[in-house]
C-alpha cells in the first residue's frame, strides 16, 4: 500500500479530527444542557409559584394571629397562672409523696394496702387506704402507729373492720395535718 500522505499533512489531518471530534461532542453536550434547562424551567416555575402562594399564605396567618389577641386569650393565660401559682403553694405544704412515704414506712408485716386515695377537702388533705391485715393485732398496731405519727390525725377505722379475728379488709381515714420533715422519717 502506498502512503500518498506526508507526515506533516497526516498531523495536520489528525489534528482536523480530533478538533471536529471535540467540537461535536461540545455540541452534544451544549443541546443537552439546554434541553435539560427546558425540561426544568416547568418545574421551577410550578415550585416557585407555589413557594410564593404559601409565604404570602403564612403572612396573612401571622397576621390574623397577632391581631386576634383578645381579652378571652389574656384572661386563660392569667387563670393558668394562678392555678399553677395555687399548685405550687398546695404542694410545699403538703407533698403526696412524702405523705405516702411516710405511710409505706408504718406498714409492717401482715398488712397489704390495696388502695390509696388522696383528697383535699376545706383546705385539709385526707387519706382514705383500704387494705388486708393478717390479724386483729396488726391492724390495731398499725393503726397506732399512724395516730402517734405528729403528721396525721384524725385515724379513724370502723368498728366493722374489728369483725373478724384474721383476714381482716379494712379502711382508714386520717387527715394530714402536714408533710412529714427529714427529721420526722
Amino acid at each position: 500500500m502506498l502512503h500518498l500522505l506526508t507526515d506533516e499533512y497526516k498531523k495536520k489531518v489528525e489534528r482536523e479530527y480530533r478538533y471536529r471530534v471535540l467540537t461535536v461532542v461540545s455540541l452534544i453536550i451544549i443541546v443537552l444542557c439546554v434541553f435539560g434547562l427546558i425540561l426544568i424551567t416547568p418545574s421551577y416555575l410550578k415550585i416557585h409559584s407555589t413557594h410564593s402562594k404559601l409565604t404570602a399564605e403564612r403572612d396573612s396567618y401571622t397576621e390574623k394571629i397577632k391581631s386576634r389577641q383578645d381579652d378571652n386569650s389574656i384572661d386563660g393565660i392569667k387563670s393558668v397562672q394562678n392555678a399553677i401559682t395555687i399548685l405550687k403553694s398546695y404542694s410545699q405544704q403538703y407533698s403526696v409523696r412524702d405523705t405516702v412515704l411516710n405511710l409505706a414506712s408504718k406498714k409492717q408485716k401482715g398488712i397489704s394496702i390495696s388502695r390509696f386515695a388522696y383528697s383535699k377537702t376545706k383546705d385539709v388533705p385526707t387519706v382514705d387506704i383500704s387494705g388486708k391485715a393478717d390479724s386483729r393485732a396488726s391492724l390495731m398496731s398499725f393503726s397506732d402507729q399512724l395516730k402517734k405519727d405528729t403528721s396525721f390525725s384524725g385515724v379513724t377505722i370502723p368498728l366493722s373492720s374489728f369483725a373478724r379475728e384474721k383476714d381482716i379488709d379494712f379502711s382508714l381515714k386520717l387527715s394530714v395535718i402536714s408533710s412529714p420533715t427529714k427529721n420526722e422519717k
